[in-house]
């Protein structure tokens, strides 16, 4: 999932809490509870999936299920309006600065 999902859209480092194996070995990923994303991190999740999985000209998540996940009765927002919102607003409020883009260093701005 890292190098196929997250490293495509810039994200570099998940955070998980992982089940134990024997021999004290790292095990399989709590995905219920187990990932700790920044922000910046749910923002660049979240416009995958307003792109209905896309990212830069290419198709990274399966686009009918993708499309399937965000038609879900009740489950999640069903309108792309809506969704751009939560999108913009985060944005607006990322680290105090509206003109911020995600995944650019401050610096380089």
């Amino acid at each position: 999932m890292a190098r196929e999902i997250f490293a495509p859209i810039g994200i570099h480092r998940a955070p998980t809490v992982r089940t134990r194996e024997s021999g004290g070995q790292d095990g399989l990923v709590w995905c219920n509870a187990g990932y700790y994303p920044t922000l910046d991190d749910l923002a660049k999740i979240a416009m995958l999936y307003q792109a209905r999985g896309a990212h830069g000209g290419v198709q990274i998540l399966n686009r009918e299920l993708t499309a399937q996940l965000l038609s879900a009765h009740g489950a999640i927002v069903k309108n792309a309006d809506d969704l751009w919102k939560i999108i913009t607003f985060i944005r607006a409020h990322y680290d105090g600065d509206p003109d911020y883009k995600f995944g650019t260093p401050k610096s380089q701005q």
